[in-house]
């Protein structure tokens, strides 16, 4: 009777006949070990466990089949006292039943010592669900691994995230951790570079990805390796999927505007953060400078000159054109549009001190935008008296 059930729910004949040898059960009559069992799977089903999930536990646990369903309830008590709720203790049994052999002050331990090394509540729960084997590490070793990471140059505060991201390097050996970074080095990235790099994209660290293929969008565009190469070192974040997955819609933006591809990576390689922007952010950056009274192709050969105009709000730049338009220099603005980075509130205090001495014009403009050595040198007045503006 004993045996036909199990083999129901899916226990083989080897199974059954190991359970036995192993965890001798000729002591108790069939009918009680099988009302236990009932019990315990019953138990085991309201919280998420399918046959499959229960056979295992039962192979890895013989003992348990004979075990009282009241000391099982009480062990997933104490798992939940370190800040698991009952579908986190759940799944951690599902990936390592043995959780259920550790006593609470083992535990404990392994919970407290992770604490000493500044990983939060949220974290810990994250590690034993997603890494139960977490329990069997020992500290001395936990804490090398970790160490390499801040020795590599890692802050505590990254390390732990990545950790919490990939805890299967808790359980990798400081020689092979290492060697994850060789590979990265391959890649001609620096220490530093590789860092920055994973911080946002901690799965380079273990996954077998070829940076050049994961960008291969930019790659069959036309940028180099190194083009790439610089790209990422400014904007590390690009290899997210969430911007892998836009790479295109930006790039085909741009050819809408009218951009060749070698403008559009002349563009993005010296403002990368271009590939971080929503087509709509695009759009209208573009469109804004349009409204202005600039051309496409004047547009182009100013954001050729000066890529970090995609960045600037399109009513900051309005209000720098109009007050240059008043002036009198805003015909410049197309060949020279650096003066729209420019602070327009500093550049109009100069203009009012400026021409109390002299007109502004299109032939002497430029001493509204001379660095402060240089205009103390043209007229012995520093930016500090400027700015109080009681000259």
């Amino acid at each position: 009777m004993l045996d036909e059930y199990m083999m129901g729910i899916g226990f083989t004949e080897e199974n059954i006949e190991m359970i036995k040898n192993t965890y001798p059960i000729n002591r108790y009559t069939d009918s009680t070990i099988l009302y236990n069992v009932k019990n315990i799977l019953n138990y085991f089903r309201r919280n998420g466990f399918d046959n499959e999930s229960f056979v295992r536990l039962c192979i890895t646990l013989p003992g348990i089949i004979n075990k009282s369903l009241e000391n099982i309830k009480i062990k997933i008590e104490e798992l939940n006292s370190f800040g698991f709720n009952k579908i986190d203790s759940f799944q951690i049994i599902k990936v390592y039943p043995y959780i259920l052999e550790l006593n609470y002050t083992k535990i404990r331990h392994r919970v407290d010592r992770l604490h000493e090394l500044g990983f939060n509540k949220t974290q810990i729960t994250s590690l034993a669900v997603n890494y139960p084997l977490l329990f069997s590490i020992d500290y001395s070793s936990l804490k090398k691994r970790f160490q390499a990471f801040i020795d590599f140059g890692y802050n505590e505060h990254t390390t732990r995230d990545i950790f919490t991201s990939i805890p299967e390097l808790l359980d990798m050996n400081v020689s092979n951790i290492n060697k994850l970074f060789d590979k990265l080095r391959e890649f001609k990235l620096s220490d530093n570079d590789i860092v920055k790099i994973t911080t946002y994209t901690p799965r380079l660290l273990v996954d077998d990805i070829n940076i050049f293929e994961r960008l291969s969008t930019l790659t069959s565009f036309g940028y180099s390796e190194m083009d790439i190469l610089f790209i990422l070192k400014k904007v590390p974040i690009l290899l997210n999927n969430y911007y892998l997955q836009n790479l295109n819609d930006r790039l085909n933006c741009l050819i809408n505007f009218g951009y060749s591809k070698e403008e559009i990576i002349h563009i993005t390689c010296n403002n990368p953060v271009i590939f971080l922007y929503s087509y709509d952010h695009l759009v209208a950056r573009y469109l804004g400078i349009k409204n202005l009274g600039f051309n496409d192709n004047d547009i182009i050969k100013m954001t050729y000159q000066l890529p970090i105009l995609f960045g600037y709000d399109t009513k900051s730049l309005e209000e720098k054109y109009n007050f240059y338009k008043k002036i009198g220099i805003s015909d410049i603005i197309k060949d020279n549009c650096k003066i729209l980075t420019y602070n327009l509130d500093f550049i109009k205090i100069r203009y009012k001190y400026i021409t109390k001495k002299q007109d502004i014009d299109i032939n002497n403009y430029h001493l509204l935008f001379l660095n402060d050595k240089e205009f103390f040198k043209e007229f012995g007045v520093t930016r500090y008296l400027l700015l109080k503006e009681d000259l």
